[in-house]
């Protein structure tokens, strides 16, 4: 905020020592046209400002946007139609102050969370200056989430695992209640061990990989890795794993986070399919894009298309009761999801409700990839 006023203050300087006798007319680098408009070296002081900033007129006309504004601020015939903004203009050229306002949109793209400062400059026009504070609102949500949905993720284990306590002290004397309740006891540390184990490894996916990290990663060695540790679980849930590859591809990343966020989709593919079914684990290339992708394709019960743009958030779960018999933390997409973007790619998903789902790892390839086909 201090340096925000800094900014007003120093354009408003260079703007009461300007000379009136050359103006200029600028609404966006495209477009200027001669007549009245800001002094020239109010507009040099803009430009070597930059950011977020734009000039309006009494009349809300404006006068000048910053480049990275251009084509997002909303005006009409070239007025100013935002209502926040226009009433934070009329506070300002009224009062005569500075006036800061925080306000929310979701008309402006990623623009979300903005804080406004605008200030009377020279012919009671008016600058604004945007500080986007969308990224840091988000992670501020983010965190709260994260903190609130922890909280409700542990409530059903420590109870359980006081309850279990309490009949164990009840039952002292009787071996079997014993050997029952003790394997009850199991089961439900293996859970927090296991949720525990994911929060981690989402608190590392969320950081990019540190340079040493990185290296030339051939994804077939990666798929063959998830495969041979699913094995067993693949086969007492009855499922056959499937392998296809089109194309070797290689890119550069973090072997050990690549190799759990593959076997994160590969498990999620078991725990929702039926006894019997098939899940398909497909490596291929574009070498147009750059990019190597890793499919998923499972038979399962399908994700309804209003959840399939939440399901890789923390926590979230389409059918909680089933994730939780199969041991599920409702953690294991969001680390996929964290995974690709802190190597500089992606993840979708195309599903259908009843009849299974495609879960895409498209990352970026490294250098130029082999043109060798493998069986």
């Amino acid at each position: 905020m201090k340096r925000t006023r800094h900014v007003l203050a120093h354009v408003a300087n260079r703007t009461s020592s300007s000379s009136r006798s050359s103006r200029l007319d600028c609404v966006t680098k495209r477009h200027r046209k001669p007549g009245p408009g800001l002094h020239r070296r109010t507009l040099v002081a803009l430009r070597a400002v930059g950011g977020y900033c734009f000039v309006v007129t009494a009349r809300g006309r404006a006068l000048y946007v910053s480049e990275p504004l251009a084509g997002v601020l909303p005006l009409d015939k070239g007025r100013l139609t935002e209502p926040n903004l226009t009433t934070l203009v009329h506070e300002a050229r009224t009062s005569g102050a500075t006036v800061t306002r925080a306000f929310h949109t979701d008309s402006w793209g990623s623009m979300r969370d903005l804080v406004a400062q605008a200030a009377t400059i020279e012919d009671n026009c008016v600058l604004v200056v945007l500080i986007d504070r969308s990224a840091e609102v988000e992670a501020t949500q983010a965190r709260r989430d994260f903190v609130s949905n922890v909280g409700h993720e542990l409530v059903t284990p420590v109870t359980s695992l006081r309850l279990i306590a309490q009949a164990l002290t009840a039952s002292a004397e009787d071996p079997a209640m014993v050997r029952d309740f003790a394997g009850r006891l199991t089961r439900v540390t293996t859970q927090l061990d296991h949720m525990t184990a994911s929060m981690l490894t989402l608190a590392r996916a969320q950081e990019a990989p540190l340079p040493d990290q990185m290296r030339p990663i051939d994804i077939g060695d990666v798929i063959d890795k998830a495969v041979a540790t699913l094995a067993n679980e693949a086969e007492h849930a009855g499922i056959k794993l499937q392998r296809k590859k089109r194309g070797k591809a290689v890119v550069m990343g973090d072997a050990d986070a690549l190799e759990t966020a593959v076997e994160n989709l590969v498990s999620n593919a078991i725990h929702y399919s039926p006894s019997g079914g098939r899940v398909t684990i497909t490596t291929g290339r574009d070498d147009s894009a750059g990019t190597a992708t890793i499919s998923v394709v499972d038979q399962g019960i399908g994700v309804d298309p209003a959840e399939q743009d939440r399901i890789f958030e923390r926590f979230y779960r389409t059918d909680s009761a089933r994730a939780r018999r199969t041991g599920g933390t409702g953690l294991g997409l969001a680390i996929v999801k964290h995974t690709a973007l802190a190597h500089g790619g992606s993840v979708r998903v195309d599903s259908r409700p009843g009849i299974g789902s495609t879960f895409a790892l498209i990352l970026p390839q490294a250098g130029a990839p082999d043109t060798e086909e493998e069986a």
